[in-house]
């Protein structure tokens, strides 16, 4: 018995799928790089993907973000659920929208 093919829709959700995963694991593994390989410029930019989500709920005084006397506060473990929504969300939209687009090139080609 043959195996059913794919449809349309699936092979689209697999892509996407794909796509996405591949977005995190890069921020993953930028965020390792910066932090064991002492690269400041890109350590600087996984800082800033973590303070810049949780800086609107300190404002409206979410306990997000530890209290020390560092300049920086560690994130609370809400903090790091936020931001682990935040990019996995906006990294499934990034991944949705790039996956319409190769769709698309792949009609018109």
């Amino acid at each position: 018995m043959r195996a059913a093919t794919p449809t349309a829709h699936e092979v689209a959700v697999r892509q996407r799928l794909s796509i996405w995963l591949a977005l995190a694991a890069i921020h993953i593994v930028a965020g390792v790089w910066g932090w064991a390989g002492r690269v400041d410029p890109l350590a600087a930019i996984v800082a800033g993907s973590i303070y810049l989500p949780l800086w609107p709920f300190s404002q409206l005084r979410v306990p997000v973000l530890g209290s020390t006397a560092w300049y920086f506060p560690p994130p609370t473990p809400l903090g790091w659920m936020i931001v682990t929504a935040f990019w996995l969300v906006v990294y499934w939209y990034v991944a949705g929208l790039t996956a319409w687009f190769l769709a698309r090139r792949r009609r018109t080609a």
